[in-house]
């Protein structure tokens, strides 16, 4: 799987259609050949078109099962089977390279999931380290993990087998989750796409070691910080460390937070239409960071909210977790 790609999430605007496939097709000129698309992002349609004017076998395409779709640990292997089909007749291909279950949660248990991942979240922002809400280990809360979350994935293996997917993995699963999958027998996935960038949560830190412990690989979103990078909507200005770090050599932070995550071995997938920005991403490949200046860019952690699930923001203000 190539390093660096394109994600493509959230851009449902018709009016933009045009613009997002040749923004696709741009990137495919300069040299990109990974497509991150899912089926929640409602545009299998435009990459499809996009994929049209490329040499399939020269692009790696990622999708994720919508789990919404999901309803409950009996239905999981039909309805993950069928997630699976339409997503290739909605792209065009006989098979993805890489399809991922979306998150870690089925329609019939996405609130309980997601307050849990509140608390957990309030607990560990707060200076709650004792609190029962944080799992920062392996093992500790697995039994909590849905059973409908490990029968889709059994599902999506059996979808891997049938030659449908190249590769299978998930996407926002934490460790309780990926631990369950072991301990139901089941392999562990070939990717885990999570939000990843300096600001996030220790135990997102924590996550990434657990996966590269277990050779599970990491894709990153978010990497210049997401949309709710910073606690109660403050603006986040570029640190001293990363300033300085572009200055020395002539490029952008957002560049060198690229290649402060590829340095570590995780893949990202940042969006852009620009051609110049194609270009840069590319090429942050060839930014070598210092050992000291990763280090002082990682002390940043802990200090953002991870990306919210859907609802996952309506709850999250509602919950308080005392000391």
């Amino acid at each position: 799987m190539p390093m660096i790609g394109m994600g493509t999430c959230c851009r449902r605007d018709p009016k933009g259609r045009r613009e997002f496939i040749s923004a696709l097709e741009a990137f495919y000129a300069t040299g990109g050949s990974h497509i991150d698309t899912a089926q929640s992002y409602d545009n299998h349609a435009d990459v499809k078109q996009a994929l049209s004017a490329m040499e399939r076998d020269q692009v790696w395409v990622t999708s994720k099962v919508n789990m919404l779709a999901v309803t409950s640990h009996k239905t999981a292997d039909q309805q993950v089977r069928a997630a699976v089909e339409s997503s290739l007749i909605e792209l065009g291909v006989d098979q993805v390279d890489l399809m991922l279950l979306h998150e870690p949660a089925c329609e019939n248990n996405w609130q309980r999931e997601a307050a849990e991942a509140s608390k957990q979240l309030l607990a560990a922002t707060k200076g709650a380290a004792n609190s029962s809400a944080v799992v920062v280990d392996d093992g500790i809360n697995v039994a909590a993990a849905s059973r409908c979350t490990v029968e889709a994935w059994r599902a999506l293996v059996k979808q891997q087998h049938s030659g449908k997917c190249r590769a299978v993995g998930v996407s926002n699963f934490g460790v309780r989750h990926l631990s369950a999958l072991l301990g139901a027998g089941l392999p562990l996935p070939a990717v885990n796409e999570v939000e990843f960038h300096p600001w996030v949560s220790h135990e997102q830190y924590r996550l990434v070691e657990w996966c590269h412990r277990h050779r599970v690989a990491v894709t990153a979103f978010g990497s210049f910080g997401s949309s709710r990078r910073v606690k109660r909507g403050n603006a986040l200005e570029v640190p001293a460390v990363v300033a300085e770090a572009a200055r020395v050599r002539g490029v952008s932070a957002h560049e060198i937070l690229l290649a402060w995550t590829l340095q570590q071995n995780i893949s990202v997938i940042p969006q852009t239409n620009s051609l110049a920005h194609m270009r840069s991403n590319l090429a942050v490949h060839e930014i070598r960071l210092t050992g000291s200046e990763i280090k002082q860019i990682s002390t940043l952690g802990g200090s953002a909210y991870p990306k919210d699930w859907k609802e996952y923001g309506k709850i999250i203000h509602k919950l308080t977790v005392k000391p």
